[in-house]
């Protein structure tokens, strides 16, 4: 069989074992160099550049313990433990000096979780991780998987050396030594092979003048965290869990009977068997209870209502307002990880806990936001103003929709404006409203049919709203046109800053599979140049912060928006920097829109 093309297919489904057993009999037939292993507990001056890994046991790397270290370069190969290590002169300067670089993986992890331990590795130049995302964003993020990549195959997986789940051990050194030896060393062996394949691509810029730098602030921002009152959480526990219990006994009372309400084949059997409400779906394990199903439901019984409010609350109060507690450190901040080879299109994720998804939409979710303080005296929000409508007007040239930008237009007005041919002081909110769906739809690829169910109109009425749109803004049209053109050709799109996204399924035979494919093909370039632009952001802004030598810091990154915690008499500057250096990450046709504001909260910002 041809390996790579198979290993491709593999990995493209997550058969991540199949894949393990085919690249163990490859190795078989390809014999790797062995590495001469040395464990040290003190080690000698390292003079030369070399590839340094710290063995993270856990998942999240701020409360992980550290096994220890492993160093590699042409000539030395050590691995040290972290109580020698802790304890080791010659350790603590290599990985301090700024004249030895320094080659890793994922090197926000090891930067983070050195960090914890009291130790500060500097002059990171090289992440392999960030290389290889930037080739290819779908490849597994597990170094393994990513040296296959290269066809290197001298690798273990993690869960080789030290099993998975439960069974999840620290074996004997020597296994261990071995392991993370043969990461460092496959880093440097590796490294000049990603920069020349990302010379030859195109993106070379994309990873060292952005992603490295981002890579650096984003470790700060997590060390620095998130100041929490642990006192709102409590009330809120309190106010919540009664409310939650006063909607319990409602709903007990309404279907005369008591049932444990979060169980979806008890509720199920509540509301279409015992109180015969209509729409029940039968499934194998009997009624689906889905929020469209509810939604649909909500007008023939009141209890309805009250289970939709008691899902909203249970979730709000289990995952955030306990939630949060559990991860609040004994600094009294919460410190998330953020995850920057993950997405398809270079946004970044945020886990342990989420705070990029902390709700906003519902009054109650949002009280939720008042328990994030500042560490000093204020928190600083700035967010950008429609940054996916300024990209694709820029990208796609669209003259009316650029100088509408440019001279401060509502711009839902305006599109009403041009879509319904009236002027604009004579658009009524519905118009208003109903433009600005048909504005974000576009971005999203939505079809007549997703427009008509979110604006509430017939899809015959939909589609004239999309084709109208189109008469209007053209180019619009043809830049859409024209992405799935190169995707089709290519197999993938690209963002302003030359990152790609491979869209295998646009050649797919399936037609809802080569649909979705179009859909990713218009929508990356827009939404992937937003992400670029607001890391490019980060950066200039982290610039001005240290130029101006101010002590206030960066400390969140919640998709367009940055927030900030700030010392009372550094507020002004602040606001004027980070205005300036967001307002001028990029240069486009369409002027970038920074609106800032401070609070003593995260709730009350703007």
């Amino acid at each position: 069989y041809e390996y790579n093309e198979l290993a491709e297919f593999y990995r493209r489904y997550g058969m991540n074992k199949i894949i393990k057993r085919m690249s163990l009999s490859k190795e078989e037939a390809e014999p790797v160099k062995e590495v001469k292993v040395e464990i040290v507990s003190k080690l000698p001056v390292i003079k030369r550049d070399s590839a340094l890994v710290a063995g993270v046991f856990d998942s999240n790397y701020h409360r992980s313990i550290i096994i220890g270290f492993a160093i590699y370069n042409d000539s030395e190969a050590y691995y040290i433990g972290l109580e020698d290590a802790l304890n080791c002169a010659n350790f603590k300067q290599f990985i301090a000096s700024d004249k030895i670089e320094k080659y890793g993986y994922d090197i926000k992890k090891a930067i983070n979780a050195s960090r914890w331990h009291g130790l500060m590795i500097e002059n990171y130049v090289f992440d392999l991780q960030l290389a290889s995302y930037i080739l290819n964003p779908s490849l597994k993020d597990e170094i393994r998987s990513v040296c296959e990549y290269y066809d290197y195959y001298d690798v273990y997986y993690d869960e080789e050396v030290y099993g998975k789940g439960a069974k999840k051990k620290v074996p004997e050194t020597s296994k261990v030594a071995d392991h993370l030896i043969k990461q460092a060393k496959a880093i440097y062996v590796l490294k000049d092979q990603a920069i020349e394949k990302l010379k030859h691509e195109n993106q070379y810029e994309l990873y060292k003048d952005v992603e490295m730098p981002v890579a650096k602030i984003l470790a700060d921002m997590e060390y620095q965290g998130a100041k929490i009152d642990l006192n709102v959480l409590k009330e809120l526990q309190a106010e919540f869990g009664n409310q939650i219990a006063v909607l319990e006994q409602e709903i007990h009372q309404l279907a005369g009977k008591d049932f444990n309400i979060a169980s979806p084949k008890q509720l199920g059997e509540v509301l279409f068997v015992d109180l015969g409400l209509p729409n029940g779906k039968k499934t194998k394990t009997g009624y689906s209870t889905s929020v469209e199903i509810l939604n649909k439901i909500k007008g023939f019984h009141p209890i309805v209502e009250k289970v939709l409010k008691y899902r909203t609350l249970s979730k709000l109060y289990s995952t955030y307002i306990v939630g949060l507690q559990d991860q609040i450190f004994v600094d009294g901040k919460i410190h998330t990880i953020y995850n920057q080879a993950l997405t398809q299109t270079g946004r970044l994720s945020s886990t342990d806990p989420n705070l990029q998804n902390i709700p906003v939409k519902t009054p109650e979710g949002k009280l939720i936001r008042k328990a994030f303080i500042p560490e000093n005296d204020y928190l600083v929000s700035f967010d950008y103003s429609q940054i996916e409508l300024r990209v694709l007007a820029h990208l796609a040239n669209v003259k009316s929709l650029i100088k509408a930008f440019n001279e401060d237009k509502d711009i839902h007005r305006h599109t009403a404006s041009e879509v319904f041919n009236v002027p604009e002081d004579q658009v009524d909110s519905t118009m208003r409203r109903n433009a600005k769906a048909v504005n974000f739809g576009i971005i999203y690829g939505m079809s007549d049919f997703g427009l008509a169910e979110q604006i509430g109109v017939s899809v015959s009425k939909a589609r004239e709203f999309i084709n109208s749109y189109f008469e209007n803004y053209p180019e619009i049209k043809t830049y859409m046109d024209n992405n799935i053109e190169f995707c089709k050709k290519n197999g993938y799109v690209t963002t302003m800053l030359n990152r790609k996204r491979f869209i295998k399924e646009i050649n797919e035979k399936n037609y809802m599979r080569q649909e979705l494919g179009k859909r990713l093909a218009m929508n990356t370039p827009i939404q992937g140049s937003a992400a670029d632009i607001i890391k490019v952001a980060m950066i200039k802004v982290d610039q001005l912060l240290k130029k101006h030598q101010l002590k206030s810091k960066m400390i969140l990154q919640v998709h367009d928006e940055l927030i900030f915690d700030v010392y009372q008499d550094e507020l002004d500057e602040v606001m004027e920097l980070v205005e300036k250096g967001m307002s001028s990450a990029i240069k486009m046709n369409v002027e970038l829109k920074a609106e800032g504001s401070y609070a003593v909260n995260w709730y009350e910002l703007k």
